[in-house]
């Protein structure tokens, strides 16, 4: 599933902080496809809760964003155009913001995100 992350920043130049990230589902996983303006490691892990995910690195607790009504616990599939809130946690080039994700394509199965020859299982290098 890929889904962009747009942050809320009127002090940025546009474009607004963004990411773009593909989600492994199945695996719990995900990896960084685009982004301008955020400080988001190439890949990492989900942690997944009751209409919430939290997308964090693999080696580091706390979570780089959460995503607000993004429930990947299996009870109901994302779409595409899911919308929901994106909470930006902090990191060294930006504070806490708010903003919002959505799914830009969501797929029956998961494949390899365009442009990646990196393998999806963080940490197996």
């Amino acid at each position: 599933m890929r889904i962009a992350i747009h942050l809320d920043d009127p002090s940025y130049p546009s474009p607004s902080p963004y990411a773009v990230l593909w989600l492994e589902t199945s695996l719990l996983t995900w990896l960084r496809e685009g982004y301008v303006g955020l400080d988001l490691p190439e890949a990492g892990i989900l942690q997944v809760e009751p209409d919430r995910t939290f997308v964090r690195s693999a080696h580091h607790s706390s979570p780089w964003c959460v995503l607000e009504g993004l429930s990947l616990d299996g009870s109901i599939r994302a779409r595409l155009g899911d919308a929901g809130r994106a909470h930006w946690c902090g990191s060294a080039d930006l504070p806490p913001l708010q903003g919002h994700w959505v799914v830009k394509r969501s797929d029956s199965h998961d494949r390899r995100p365009r442009g990646s020859a990196r393998s999806l299982y963080v940490g197996s290098t």
